[in-house]
């Protein structure tokens, strides 16, 4: 449903253990690999720590997918990014602890989670300098993913002008809710 339903402008309002997370990294690392060149993904968390796990992940599959046979030679690896050397496909790792992210260059694709949970003071100038660098899709995906954290905030802002008959009929992202009763250890 996730990979199904996804726009390329998408604010996914998940419950915990829904492996939403890895869904996307999958496609967002399909895309990366085996469909472009030349592009620059975005992946960040809350914080430091937080994020430093996503790039665990990423690696982990990256890893998984060399291990399965699929030949692709990795070029910079460090904590900031990580590159797929021939298509020239990167990504950048970033955190909602940083002060400025996305303004000095165009992104591709954009997967940041727990955005409710991100600094309040700092994460609408965030978004604002890394929207307008994402073309619309389908050369351009944004996914904001987060557990709630109450009716405030810029998660909550994004995610109710994107529900369907809201206010705002022209939004630009896509809602999509993903309950807890669809992971079935927990049915």
């Amino acid at each position: 449903m996730m990979v199904h339903d996804a726009t390329g402008r998408d604010i996914t309002v998940k419950a915990r253990q829904t492996r939403s997370s890895s869904i996307k990294i999958m496609a967002m690392l399909r895309r990366l690999i085996f469909q472009r060149t030349g592009a620059r993904a975005i992946v960040g968390a809350q914080d430091d720590q937080t994020t430093k796990l996503f790039r665990a992940k990423i690696w982990h599959f990256v890893s998984a997918l060399r291990s399965a046979g699929f030949e692709f030679a990795i070029g910079d690896n460090n904590e900031d990014e990580l590159v797929f050397k021939d298509t020239e496909n990167r990504i950048q790792f970033v955190s909602g602890e940083q002060r400025i992210m996305g303004r000095a260059f165009a992104a591709q694709e954009v997967l940041l989670s727990e955005l409710a949970h991100w600094k309040p003071a700092t994460v609408d100038k965030l978004l604002g300098g890394l929207i307008p660098s994402v073309p619309a899709a389908p050369h351009g995906h944004i996914d904001f993913e987060s557990t709630p954290a109450g009716e405030a905030g810029a998660f909550y802002k994004y995610a109710m002008d994107a529900i369907p008959l809201s206010a705002n009929p022209d939004a630009e992202f896509t809602v999509h809710f993903y309950p807890w009763w669809l992971e079935p250890r927990y049915t």
